[in-house]
This record gives C-alpha cells, structure tokens and sequence, in this order.
C-alpha cells in the first residue's frame, strides 16, 4: 500500500514500492526509483494548533515544493524534508535523512545525508571506492599483506 496525496506530480516509469509516503507538494521526474517506506514531507513548522489553541486546517500552512529530478533513487526508509531538490540520477541511500538539496549524479547517506560518492555514466563503480566498506577491506588486506611479510621475522618477548 502506497500513500499518494492530492497534487503530486509523478512521471514516466517511475517505481513507488510498497508504504512510501508522497504528500501535497511533492513532484517525481521521469524513471525516478522510491524504496519502500520512504518519506516525504511538506510543512517546514508541523503544528497540530494554532497559537490560540485551534486546531490547523489547510488555510493555517502553505505547501512546501520537494523537487525529484530523473532517474534519482531513493532508498527504503529515507526520509526527505520538504523544499528541496534531488538532482538527476543520483542516489539516497537506505535510512538516509535528506536535509539539503542533492546535486545532480551524487550518493548521499546517513542523518543527515551527506555526499559520499558521485555516479558517473550510471555506474556506482566509483562510489564504492570511497565507501567505508570497500576502505576497510583495503585497510584489512594491508594487514594481510603486513603478516605475511612479517611471518618469518623472530618475535622477541619480555
């Protein structure tokens, strides 16, 4: 079950998976990808009462625009806040929490999402390289590589 509001605009061959949340306000280019469970949002300053102790209806907040530029990619569980764009062909990663606009050909994660990675001619090939995963088994090969060198050296001990 998806949950699509009023006034959302949506493009070509776009994939929504399963309890996203698109509000009012929110426009989705062409072959753009939304993971299950992502959120946007639209109100800058969510308040259930005014002031005086009313109840908010739709004449007491304006709609905050939240731009998808295509062939983007959101993964499962992000959360994007309102009034920014997503630039072209870039990729939100898994939990993420989208605060700032995301440049074109960019790979954002973590809360808040920062830039880790650029896609280059719709490869994740060099986004992988500056990951944190692919450093640490360089880092572990390095180790590897150390004891091995340092295998048939005698080791003196107190």
């Amino acid at each position: 079950m998806k949950k699509i509001q009023k006034n959302v605009k949506i493009g070509k061959n776009c994939k929504i998976e399963a309890f996203a949340f698109i509000p009012e306000g929110a426009t989705i280019e062409d072959k753009v990808f939304i993971g299950p469970h992502a959120c946007f949002t639209n109100d800058k300053l969510p308040r259930a009462t005014n002031k005086n102790g009313s109840l908010k209806t739709e004449k007491d907040w304006s709609v905050a625009k939240t731009f998808v530029k295509e062939r983007a990619s959101i993964g499962a569980n992000a959360t994007i806040l309102c009034g920014i764009t997503i630039g072209k062909n870039s990729i939100v990663g898994a939990g993420s929490v989208v605060t700032k606009n995301v440049p074109d050909n960019s790979i954002v994660a973590g809360n808040p999402a920062k830039i880790i990675g650029k896609v280059s001619h719709g490869s994740l090939h060099p986004a992988v390289r500056r990951s944190a995963r692919y450093r640490h088994r360089q880092t572990a090969g390095w180790r590897r590589r150390q004891n091995r060198a340092c295998a048939g050296r005698s080791r003196s001990t107190p």
